[in-house]
């Protein structure tokens, strides 16, 4: 399973103040501050704040959001608030059906190598393809309580997979 997080970013003071120090966030700037994960985005400013996206594992959300959060404090930044993925692939899947498929292929030959080298190939092409499917299975929004520090993540409804419809509708 795979996490997404997508936090909003903001200036923990005004950054038109003198003396507050603040520079703009890059990204070689927070790869370097969040180890093991994979930054795909990051669109905004100081002033009108940051939205990242990070792809990244942890224990909890709550642990990453943290991490997160922790890796912005540096540069007087803060997360309020984020939005959290979770994402599946079907590799297993895929490998699974390009073996069948594969093997049923090559058992028309009546060859057993035949068969066997066909399983094989399609399981490699099917874990491949599979590999590249991804699966939204769940989607959070987190909040942090400026009290406490804590995050409160809430779930959100998935969006509904398209449905092909015949005829007159």
């Amino acid at each position: 399973m795979r996490f997404s997080y997508h936090p909003r970013i903001r200036t923990v003071s005004p950054y038109w103040l003198p003396y507050s120090g603040l520079t703009e966030l890059t990204v070689d700037a927070l790869r370097a501050a969040l180890e093991k994960t994979t930054i795909r985005e990051l669109v905004g400013s100081l002033t009108d704040g940051y939205q990242v996206h990070i792809g990244m594992t942890a224990d909890s959300h709550q642990s990453a959001l943290d991490r997160i959060a922790d890796a912005v404090a540096p540069f007087g930044l803060a997360v309020t608030e984020a939005f959290v993925r979770e994402w599946v692939n079907r590799a297993a899947e895929g490998a699974a059906l390009g073996f069948i498929t594969g093997g049923g292929g090559g058992s028309l030959t009546e060859s057993p190598k035949i068969a066997a080298t066909a399983g094989a190939i399609g399981m490699i092409a099917g874990g491949i393809a599979g590999s590249l499917v991804h699966e939204e299975i769940a989607r959070y929004y987190a909040r942090r309580d400026q009290f406490t520090g804590l995050w409160h993540l809430s779930p959100m409804s998935l969006p509904e997979a398209t449905q092909y419809r015949f005829g007159f509708a």
